[in-house]
């Protein structure tokens, strides 16, 4: 897991200030499943914090053949623009997932909001 922390790592700095979380799911143990997280700040979660129903889910997709893309997220009154990637290895299947979380409050109100003043 340890180029897919460095991935989170890198693309999560350089969407610093963005309203972009991107996060590692370790899905070996649900409950602690994030093992790395940049710009948590935009959901509030944190390393160590675990996952819902995203074992099933991806599980579930996997059997369909379908990808976790450009979902929505309601957290409060903020929503969220979505995409996970699984991480598969041959020998034990289903065992992390990248996530992607682009907060649509922060586009409206900061990008696009400034683009029409």
């Amino acid at each position: 897991m340890e180029n897919y922390k460095r991935i989170v790592t890198l693309i999560g700095k350089s969407f610093k200030g963005t309203g972009m979380e991107i996060l590692l799911h370790n899905l070996v143990n649900p409950t602690k499943s994030i093992i790395a997280i940049e710009n948590g700040e935009v959901t509030g979660r944190k390393i160590e914090n675990g996952t819902t129903n995203l074992l099933l889910d991806l599980k579930t997709r996997n059997v369909h053949n379908q990808d976790k893309l450009n979902y929505e997220l309601i957290i409060g009154a903020r929503k969220f623009k979505c995409t996970t990637i699984p991480i598969f290895r041959s020998e034990y299947g289903l065992v992390g997932a990248i996530c992607i979380n682009v907060d649509e409050n922060f586009i409206r109100n900061e990008v696009m909001g400034k683009r029409d003043k």
